[in-house]
């Protein structure tokens, strides 16, 4: 009897052991994300998979003041060189926006050649996020899954017209 409840007990254990083993690989592969998160000790129930939104990064008008007190904080130049650099080393990849498929080194140095392109017009993120929210502890995470950057088109007469997406990258 002890012999057979051993193992009994031994064969759950190995079963449980593999399907948490399975579910994990499962996740690693696909990315999908469970509707829990945990990061750092705080919970989350998943509230936006995924939200898309874009923030403007450089004031495209000088007189509007409260633009400028917003993005005061923000040293967009170390963060769009921080995301070049990590792409002309090879840390992330480039995506064509467009077509969402990866751009060569050779495509990506193409873009940095455009007439209408230069790092410092450089005036608009896309970030595609997934969002946790703990109630318990009133606590929102984010996990940044993308990031696109957009690069500013002028009318005529010189102003910002819109936005001209140059790439994306991923992360995680």
């Amino acid at each position: 009897m002890k012999l057979s409840l051993l193992t009994f007990t031994g064969i759950l254990f190995l079963i449980s052991f593999t399907s948490c083993k399975q579910a994990n690989e499962d996740q690693k592969h696909t990315g999908n994300k469970q509707d829990q998160l945990t990061i750092s000790g705080a919970n989350g129930g998943l509230i936006a998979n995924p939200i898309i939104y874009e923030v403007v990064i450089k004031n495209p008008d000088p007189e509007d003041r409260w633009s400028t007190e917003k993005l005061e904080k923000l040293n967009k130049e170390v963060l769009v060189d921080f995301i070049f650099k990590a792409v002309e080393s090879g840390k992330v990849t480039a995506y064509n926006y467009h077509t969402d498929e990866k751009m060569s080194m050779k495509e990506f140095n193409a873009l940095k050649k455009l007439e209408d392109f230069d790092k410092s017009k450089i005036g608009e993120i896309q970030f595609i996020e997934d969002w946790y929210f703990d109630e318990a502890n009133m606590k929102m995470t984010k996990i940044v899954k993308s990031i696109m950057l957009a690069y500013e088109v002028y009318d005529q007469s010189g102003k910002v017209r819109g936005y001209k997406a140059a790439f994306r990258i991923d992360l995680n």
